[in-house]
């Protein structure tokens, strides 16, 4: 896990590679992106990254929202098995939609060769990689498959420049000192808050958490939590750790509700941690922060003598599914 989170600033760049020459023809006015768990990730940084410029439904189900003629569906799912992204595919099918996929292999990539589907395929980087660790690749060729089709213009300098801002950044100039956030974390459990604008980042966080750490977490967004979550620092939140990220485009009330909920969190025995995302773009800074994130949830693992790879309760709840 170490490594992989060493080589994740070359994944940028190597998505564009992979993802060169695929595409719809069309003219395109949103894109649905269908996934599940870490094959999903992406997507929803897509959609923080686009804004209003394009239009990204991020969905995660067995079945689509209501499609429109001039919709691209991307169907992600790194393994290529998913079954929710393999029953989305399907009614994609039925209802003549604009597919791309996206996997390193599976029974997806079989299905989009049968049908004559475009299809990304991811590198397969071995048996224990994980793909909550594959977010770059995603990324990258799902932004890519979007400018080939021509429903954004190329995005292609911008995407090079995460990876290369990530590769000049030791772990502390992530916004923070992983190491020493996972030791002040301990036994406590995470709770993580956001803006909502950068609602995918506490999300992430928290998902690293569960499956790095392997411990629960939960996350949540301002102002929405001041107007009901913060009732429950009423008892003495010392059971939790608080990680409260901001960014320097956040809403100045926004700011100043965090500010303040440290305030009252810490008042009551709690233990607030601010983190300041980094970076000279709001996209950028969103990956450094997920980076962090990774880091925290790497050497929390090492706090605990967790190994942070594999997901064993996930794959065993997969294999009872398919009884």
């Amino acid at each position: 896990m170490k490594q992989v989170l060493i080589d994740y600033p070359k994944q940028f760049r190597k998505g564009l590679e992979i993802s060169k020459g695929v595409k719809l023809e069309g003219n395109f006015n949103r894109v649905i992106m269908n996934g599940m768990g870490g094959s999903a990730l992406p997507a929803d940084l897509a959609a923080l990254y686009l804004g209003r410029d394009f239009p990204v439904i991020v969905n995660r189900d067995y079945t689509l929202p209501r499609l429109l003629g001039d919709d691209l569906v991307f169907i992600i799912s790194y393994s290529g098995n998913t079954e929710e992204a393999l029953a989305a595919y399907g009614e994609a099918r039925i209802e003549g939609a604009n597919i791309v996929g996206f996997s390193a292999g599976g029974i997806l990539e079989e299905w989009c060769k049968r049908d004559g589907v475009p299809h990304v395929k991811f590198p397969k980087e071995g048996p224990n990689f994980q793909p909550r660790c594959a977010t770059g690749y995603m990324f990258s060729a799902m932004l890519n498959v979007l400018s080939n089709c021509g429903a954004i213009k190329s995005r292609e300098a911008e995407i090079t420049a995460i990876g290369e801002h990530l590769n000049g950044l030791g772990e502390s100039e992530t916004g923070g000192y992983p190491n020493e956030i996972a030791h002040y974390i301990g036994k406590r459990m995470p709770v993580i808050y956001s803006s909502d604008r950068m609602s995918i980042i506490a999300r992430m966080w928290k998902i690293k958490f569960n499956e790095n750490s392997k411990i629960m977490a939960f996350w949540n967004v301002f102002p929405e939590l001041n107007h009901n979550e913060m009732a429950g620092y009423t008892e003495k939140p010392d059971k939790y750790f608080f990680i409260i990220i901001r960014d320097p485009d956040d809403h100045e009330r926004v700011r100043k509700r965090m500010g303040l909920t440290g305030k009252l969190i810490e008042e009551r025995g709690g233990k607030p941690l601010m983190v300041e995302m980094k970076g000279p773009t709001p996209i950028t800074r969103a990956f450094s922060a997920v980076w962090l994130g990774d880091w925290v949830s790497y050497y929390l693992a090492m706090e605990n003598k967790t190994d942070p790879t594999p997901v064993d309760i996930i794959e065993e709840f997969k294999k009872r599914l398919l009884e």
